[in-house]
């Protein structure tokens, strides 16, 4: 992923701040769908994909974007949060990252996650999940689809 300049945040009416050793302007849509990886796999967020590129060196962060409701009326809203552990925020050296992600109903997820070993093991709620192995941006990926119900649901990579 290039790096972001100041003049990225010009793409939206809405830039955040985010950064663990200064301040970078980034557009919230920006961080929303290609950060943080969230976008409707459906019309009307039916279904989600989750596909985030949290790039090098950032250790956590978060987004909450808000969606329709299936019955009209005030948005729902899905969440995600994300914190990298085990002493470094190289996504090549990195033991785990932990994504809690907050949906408002059930709904089929598709997961495309980026890969921290040669051995990956990528957990829903505790349990392993079959992955399909694959690469995204010359990296090592894995994806499946799954159904999760609404509240928060934690994936660890």
């Amino acid at each position: 992923m290039p790096p972001l300049k100041e003049s990225d945040a010009a793409r939206s009416d809405s830039p955040i701040e985010i950064g663990t050793s200064g301040k970078t302007l980034v557009p919230v849509i920006f961080w929303a769908e290609e950060v943080c990886g969230l976008t409707a796999a459906a019309p009307g967020w039916a279904a989600l994909s989750f596909a985030p590129r949290v790039p090098d060196g950032l250790e956590s962060g978060s987004v909450a974007v808000p969606i329709p409701t299936l019955t009209g009326g005030a948005p729902d809203v899905i969440s995600m949060t994300f914190a990298r552990t085990g002493g470094s925020t190289n996504r090549t050296s990195c033991c785990s990252t932990t994504y809690t992600l907050t949906l408002p109903r059930e709904m089929p997820v598709v997961l495309s996650l980026p890969l921290m070993t040669d051995h990956p093991t990528i957990t829903v709620d505790g349990a392993p999940v079959s992955l399909i192995p694959g690469a995204r941006d010359g990296l090592p990926n894995a994806a499946c689809s799954l159904t999760l119900a609404a509240g928060e649901h934690w994936v660890v990579v």
